[in-house]
């Protein structure tokens, strides 16, 4: 890592914060985490913490004090990473879930490919005398040990019941938390894979460390615990209650505990007093689809697709302010896996939720009771909602189709990637995000022989919203704009720009192949209380040393 690069990356994003501007008045009125999730970490010899962003596809550079030092990203190679180790000669190895890569940030500032693995690269841990091993997880389930100079990795054991992040114990074994099947904590010979139970009576084992001592210690996802644990005795002793889905844990040389939570974005240090303290601050990690209603007391009500939460905030004068947050139970099969789009259902009350992820799903939900009303899973990847002539219309990325969610009759079709969808009484229009056009699909009802364009040459259009007169507000996430468009003339002209709407990295997925796949969904909202607009930003510089989401409203 070069002193340059990290000079480089602080006066830019200084030069960015100083130089936004917009058509229309711009205000930031809430700020989230400086990741976009915190996943697996490590300490370097240099003091330093890797931090693995998988949603945000970067790897991350900071002091102990939380401070941004480097961002590596996609441009640098840097793809849906997931856990990180540090070797002792101070390269950094970590793990792409989705394409299956490991890769190295060596000494010298090079990215190199390692190892192909099957598809859910994971957990990795590297012994004192640098032995690197790997597992996979959901996508498959295997152990690896993998080479520094790219030689083909050796298969150590398969079949773990779908393990997770890793360490190598004081005696050479690596102790692999069985995370999802047999929820223990498994002990495997990196030499004959012979495999043995170390522990057992856990939840949901998601991370397994050692400190220092040579003492084990286990994080319970389900639990929200870190405890622990005496191996000749099995007796466990709670050492922390973490945050839920926190995602994984470690420790400094000195013995200090710190955690990492996927779902906020917060690296967090355990105290003396049992209490955890924020270095890297919590919040928003991936804000994008966006509700907007009248509360009872007349002010705005936000509700902010977030990726792993459904974030509710109230607006009052300049600043929003957290009033809820409902996050995703990951072992629940009655919750969604993420939260991409957000929209109003019809009733006025419900709320309709979208995820795309392992397939995706269709949720309606109730912010009041926090219940699903109802949940439609066999959907091809769907990335927008909306209420539509007495349905619901459903952006469907696999098939390039609109459909109504009813009896999945076809709306329009055609499309490359189908995003923003919008709805003026029985006539519905699309926007399509890799053509940069939106089209009319629906008039009066009648789904129409062929889309019929309305406005074209916009740069990467996700959420298409109605306007208060009748026209249509997109979102322009590829040059930062938020747009008009008059849906008679399809003249487009400006509202706002020099947005941060910057974090769309292409992640290799096992979706459907050739389209790009990204984690937040950027949509307009218009004020029911004043002409004011809402939308999320999620690379905003609004500090010297890091970049925040954000939630933007645009006064008119």
């Amino acid at each position: 890592m070069k002193a340059a690069r990290i000079l480089g990356a602080v006066a830019l994003a200084g030069l960015l914060a100083s130089g936004a501007t917009a058509s229309g008045e711009v205000g930031i009125i809430a700020r989230g985490s400086s990741l976009h999730s915190a996943n697996g970490f490590s300490f370097g010899g240099d003091g330093l913490l890797y931090v693995a962003s998988g949603p945000g596809s970067q790897l991350v550079v900071m002091d102990r004090n939380g401070r941004i030092l480097d961002r590596f990203g996609a441009a640098d190679g840097v793809h849906g990473v997931d856990d990180v180790a540090v070797a002792p000669e101070g390269s950094v190895y970590w793990t792409e879930p989705f394409s299956g890569k490991v890769k190295k940030l060596t000494t010298g500032g090079a990215i190199v490919e390692i190892a192909q693995l099957p598809p859910g690269a994971n957990g990795i841990t590297i012994s004192p005398e640098g032995r690197i091993y790997v597992n996979t997880t959901i996508l498959s389930d295997t152990l690896w040990e993998v080479y520094p100079d790219g030689s083909a990795p050796r298969l150590i054991a398969q079949n773990l019941g779908f393990p997770n992040a890793m360490d190598v114990g004081p005696d050479g074994f690596i102790y692999v938390p069985s995370w999802i099947v047999h929820k223990t904590v498994l002990k495997v010979n990196p030499d004959t894979g012979a495999t043995t139970t170390a522990a057992v009576g856990f939840q949901a084992p998601l991370s397994v460390r050692f400190d220092p001592a040579g003492r084990m210690y286990v994080l319970d996802q389900i639990a929200h615990s870190i405890v622990r644990v005496d191996l000749a005795s099995g007796a466990k002793t709670l050492v922390a209650e973490v945050p839920p889905n926190s995602d994984n844990f470690n420790f400094d040389s000195q013995g200090r505990l710190y955690v990492s939570s996927a779902e906020d974005g917060a690296v967090r240090l355990l105290k003396n007093n049992g209490r955890l303290q924020e270095i890297s601050p919590a919040g928003m990690i991936l804000p994008g689809g966006l509700a907007v209603r009248a509360g009872a007391d007349g002010r705005d009500e936000l509700f902010v697709g977030d990726m792993f939460t459904l974030r509710k905030f109230e607006v009052i004068g300049h600043t929003a302010k957290p009033r809820d947050v409902e996050h995703i139970r990951f072992m629940d099969p009655a919750s969604l896996i993420t939260v991409q789009s957000v929209s109003n259902a019809a009733n006025g009350s419900d709320l309709i939720l979208t995820t795309w992820f392992f397939g995706g799903a269709v949720q309606i939900w109730n912010p009041v009771t926090q219940t699903a009303v109802a949940t439609h899973r066999d959907l091809a990847f769907p990335l927008n909602a909306i209420a539509f002539d007495g349905d619901i219309a459903v952006a469907e990325l696999a098939t390039g189709k609109v459909v109504r969610l009813s009896d999945r009759s076809t709306l329009g079709s055609g499309f490359t990637i189908p995003t923003g969808l919008a709805a003026i009484g029985g006539d519905l229009y699309a926007a399509d995000f890799a053509t940069g056009v939106v089209s009319k699909i629906v008039d009066d009802g009648a789904p129409l022989p062929a889309p019929v364009v309305v406005a074209a040459g916009l740069s990467a259009p996700e959420g298409l919203t109605v306007d208060t007169d009748g026209g249509l507000l997109v979102a322009e996430t590829g040059i930062g704009r938020v747009s008009k468009i008059d849906i008679a003339t399809g003249t487009v002209t400006t509202v706002a720009s020099n947005l941060a709407f910057g974090n769309n990295p292409v992640i290799p997925f096992v979706g459907p192949p050739a389209s790009p796949t990204w984690l937040s969904f950027t949509t307009v909202a218009v004020s029911p209380t004043s002409n004011a607009l809402y939308v999320a930003g999620d690379e905003a510089a609004v500090s010297p040393h890091g970049r925040a989401s954000v939630i933007y409203r645009i006064e008119r």
